[in-house]
């Protein structure tokens, strides 16, 4: 068996006496052995606590939930009743600038929980943010734009009549809008370890993680404003056109090089798509559900849909006491 994280799920369908505590139990399996994790929660931190077993098991699948089995005396069910589900990433480990929900023991607690669903998600917990400073000032950043935006609603109706207007003050939103998309994607380009050229990033190197972050799955449009259509800012974003593929970012890239010749792509459209791209690269890196977003941005954007996770695909909090350990995602390249 491979060292790492799994969910063992009770199949109760046959209603067999002497259930588990909870529907799904998280184990560890380390070159200690077989090691019972229990997920506790104190205020809105979460905390593993694991236990030696101090029961070692063979290779085999089989012969792997049987010692589970014996090793908990708390779950009567045979064998064959149990199933693994192996976590993508171990127990108190995390990327570094990559999303995903944590678990709680909320989960463990659900009836007829399948770990190989998908979760649905309103039932996402997201990771505390462990660098405020840094949080905050995307924050501040963001907060700033749409504060310059809005003044520009005063004197053009956010409609979609109006999103071929154009002008300098569109350009300027766009530009900064996008440094703040590159600063990010250059951040969790090196954080995972994702060599640039000469150290230097483009989009050839952030298209890498649209699947990894899942950031074309994010939909989003303004709280109170009706009239404008939903976006989804990195639909179509792909390999082959890496600039192009992204019409927001293209616009960027021409009327920051030729600001006379370009004009007419500084939009209004433009300029919101490029303000919601950077808003969806913060949540695909920090997550939303915390009291810093909901409080600002939160009451201007809306998240009309998300990516879903599968268990499998969340963080497993770490030991009291611990802290996290940042791992590069693998085989990045």
């Amino acid at each position: 068996m491979e060292f790492g994280t799994y969910i063992l799920s009770v199949d109760k369908s046959h209603n067999v006496w002497g259930q588990t505590w909870f529907e799904n139990y998280p184990i560890r399996y380390s070159q200690k052995g077989i090691e019972r994790l229990s997920v506790v929660n104190k205020g809105f931190v979460c905390y593993s606590d694991c236990i030696d077993i101090d029961k070692s098991c063979d290779e085999d699948v089989d012969s792997f939930k049987k010692n589970i089995v014996k090793s908990m005396p708390f779950i009567h069910e045979s064998s064959e009743l149990v199933s693994l589900t192996k976590l993508n990433i171990s127990c108190g480990n995390r990327y570094s600038h990559i999303y995903r929900p944590i678990y709680t023991s909320k989960y463990a607690e659900i009836y007829g929980f399948n770990p190989l669903n998908i979760i649905p998600p309103e039932q996402y917990i997201d990771p505390i943010i462990d660098n405020y400073s840094e949080y905050n000032d995307y924050i501040r950043q963001l907060e700033i734009l749409l504060s310059d935006l809005y003044d520009i609603f005063k004197v053009v109706e956010p409609n979609p009549n109006n999103e071929k207007v154009y002008g300098n003050a569109f350009r300027n939103i766009i530009i900064r809008a996008c440094t703040e998309v590159d600063s990010l994607m250059k951040k969790v380009s090196e954080d995972n370890g994702l060599k640039g050229n000469k150290g230097k990033y483009n989009t050839q190197h952030y298209v890498k993680f649209k699947n990894i972050l899942q950031i074309d799955q994010y939909t989003t449009n303004f709280n109170y404003i009706s009239d404008l259509e939903n976006l989804t800012p990195f639909n179509g974003w792909n390999e082959k056109s890496s600039t192009e593929s992204l019409s927001w970012y293209n616009a960027y890239n021409l009327v920051k090089h030729d600001r006379i010749n370009k004009k007419e792509e500084a939009t209004m459209h433009n300029a919101i798509e490029s303000i919601m791209a950077f808003a969806i690269v913060m949540m695909a890196q920090f997550g939303y559900r915390n009291q810093i977003w909901q409080e600002s941005i939160g009451k201007i954007i809306k998240v009309v849909k998300e990516p879903q996770w599968r268990i499998a695909d969340f963080y497993f909090p770490v030991v009291e006491g611990e802290k996290w350990n940042y791992v590069n995602y693998p085989d990045l390249k």
